[in-house]
């Protein structure tokens, strides 16, 4: 779960145009603010919907994030963003993108890998970190 710490805020702070000195570049991956404050309501709405069994309280990511732990990064990756997300980004690549992470994550987790599984999964992430660095061209600013 602490690797989906590290990379999923990383990529809310570049998607809210907050990672490091890095803007959008000639890329548009960004979410306006408007949308990532309906984003974050949903978070905090999700709550009411999705059992604890499941996990915490997932708060608003867009004036909450400082309350996020593992396992909230892990519930907003797995169960809440493939929904919220979808149709934000100006271009779809950046959705698809994000989705392919969180199947490599959810491979990451199972309970069991066969060694060939494992060879797959490497090259998935390789092919994921790939069209990481294609599609978003950094400018500093």
């Amino acid at each position: 779960m602490h690797i989906g710490k590290n990379i999923f805020p990383q990529l809310v702070n570049l998607w809210t145009g907050n990672y490091k000195d890095l803007n959008a570049g000639l890329r548009s991956y960004t979410l306006g603010s408007t949308v990532f404050q309906a984003i974050g309501k949903a978070c905090a709405f999700s709550g009411n919907t999705i059992p604890s069994a499941f996990g915490a309280h997932v708060p608003n990511i867009a004036t909450e994030r400082h309350k996020f732990i593992a396992e909230t990064w892990f519930l907003f990756a797995t169960m809440i963003a493939p929904t919220v997300l979808y149709n934000r980004f100006q271009r779809p690549l950046y959705y698809q993108h994000f989705v392919e992470l969180v199947t490599i994550f959810n491979i990451c987790l199972l309970y069991k890998l066969t060694p060939t599984d494992i060879d797959e999964l490497e090259q998935c992430i390789v092919r994921w970190v790939e069209k990481y660095e294609k599609y978003n061209d950094f400018t500093v600013f």
